[in-house]
């Protein structure tokens, strides 16, 4: 929290201080919304030349109840205002609105996504309260999402019947996932999502007091002034009316570094190869992208302030610093928390697996044990009928079943018709193997 800049910072201990939400959810909420409006007009420039989106992925790991909605619903609220009046001017007039045009994405499919994108130059974005259903459609989708979150090649799609063409698109993703459910579904799916490279794209932060306890950061103003998020999202909605008005098909604004923190990437290309700690080879996706991510979130800093010119060696700074704390929860939850979580699942109506079925041969076994078990016949080595298969306790069939196996291979004989049938043994006791065949 302490390293965003002091636009976002005072806002998010404003908006921490109305919804009592914990600084993971704070710091992931104010990265999500700066993106969004930073991503419509504006690309970034490394110091080798290459452009690439600021398009950011986030996610924070907090259970329910303790402000994760409201934290999302201050932070956006811009946005969410535009959309309202939208929905009150289609109610006024009767004409539906323009929905090409909302930013947040309501329904999360492929043919909603490629709608919204479809053309040059489109932006959008995924903002879940309870993003565990997502992680499914991430599956689904991953091959699609990390071109988006590339920028490029155009991503080109059938989509109920109809061709669509994303160029130039944009995507924003950012996700709020009680812990416990997240873990089952890196247990379920055997951590494919991390495997495709999605997570590894991820800003993320994890407030899970039980496995992770952590001491929570006052959240002190640093001036005495009143309404931050007030200024944050007339600065947001300020960036967005720019982008609105601009033609969908002319160029974003390549935002560069300048020398001193082009200096300061270069080395940190370096330091991130070379000399990241030993045990983050477990993580080696989310290491690959965290350089890519320092550069990406510089650039929004340096964006949603207002800075002119080129991007300073502070905001560099402010962003590793986030991003390199990010690492640590990636390590966090993709190592130790999966690794302290038992293997096996909990029993459930649903998942329980069903009893298996009894072979042919282990009934045979069943029978044959009740035969030698059965009240024998006065100066006889035979038993009854009915007796064996009372003893026997087998649904008829399988018992019928199980007594013709029986005589088929020489193990019983039986006699007599009716309530006189008998059975009789041909072969000793104990003459099956272990593994149940007799």
């Amino acid at each position: 929290m302490d390293a965003l800049p002091d636009l976002l910072y005072s806002a998010a201990c404003e908006i921490g201080q109305l919804t009592e939400a914990p600084a993971e959810v704070l710091l992931t909420d104010a990265i999500a919304a700066a993106s969004l409006a930073v991503c419509l007009r504006h690309d970034v420039r490394g110091f080798d030349g290459r452009t690439m989106p600021t398009s950011i992925f986030t996610a924070a790991l907090a259970r329910s109840g303790i402000g994760k909605g409201q934290s999302m619903a201050q932070f956006f609220k811009s946005f969410n205002e535009d959309t309202k009046s939208k929905l009150r001017r289609e109610l006024a007039t009767g004409q539906p609105a323009q929905t090409d045009e909302e930013l947040i994405l309501e329904e999360v499919t492929l043919p909603a996504l490629m709608d919204r994108l479809h053309g040059t130059g489109k932006s959008c974005s995924i903002q879940l309260e309870e993003g565990e259903r997502f992680i499914q459609t991430m599956l689904k989708l991953g091959n699609i999402l990390t071109q988006f979150w590339s920028g490029d090649p155009p991503v080109k799609r059938l989509a109920k019947g109809r061709s669509r063409i994303a160029m130039d698109a944009r995507l924003c993703i950012g996700l709020r996932i009680q812990p416990q459910l997240f873990y089952q579904n890196l247990l379920k799916d055997g951590g494919r999502t991390y495997e495709q490279g999605l997570w590894a794209r991820f800003l993320l932060a994890c407030h899970d007091k039980g496995r992770f306890p952590t001491p929570q950061q006052s959240l002190a103003l640093r001036d005495s002034g009143a309404d931050h998020n007030d200024r944050l999202q007339a600065a947001l909605k300020e960036l967005v009316d720019q982008a609105q008005r601009c033609p969908g098909d002319s160029p974003r604004v390549a935002v560069e570094l300048s020398k001193d923190a082009a200096v300061r990437m270069r080395m940190l290309k370096e330091q991130i190869k070379h000399f990241c700690p030993a045990h983050y080879k477990a993580i080696g996706p989310s290491v690959s992208r965290a350089w890519e991510n320092t550069l990406r979130l510089a650039a929004v800093f340096h964006v949603v302030c207002g800075e002119a010119g080129q991007i300073s060696l502070e905001m560099v700074e402010r962003a590793w610093t986030i991003v390199d704390w990010s690492l640590t929860q990636h390590y966090m939850v993709f190592v130790e928390a999966v690794r302290s979580i038992p293997k096996q699942k909990a029993a459930s109506v649903d998942s329980a697996r069903a009893p298996r079925k009894a072979t042919r041969a282990e009934d045979a076994r069943r029978v044959l044990e009740s035969v030698w078990s059965a009240r024998r016949l006065r100066s006889s080595d035979e038993s009854f009928f009915d007796e064996v298969e009372r003893v026997a306790d087998l649904p008829p069939l399988r018992f019928l079943r199980a007594v013709d196996w029986l005589v088929r291979r020489k193990q019983v004989e039986v006699h007599g018709e009716g309530r006189l049938r008998r059975v009789r043994s041909l072969v000793a006791r104990r003459t099956y193997l272990g593994c149940g065949n007799l």
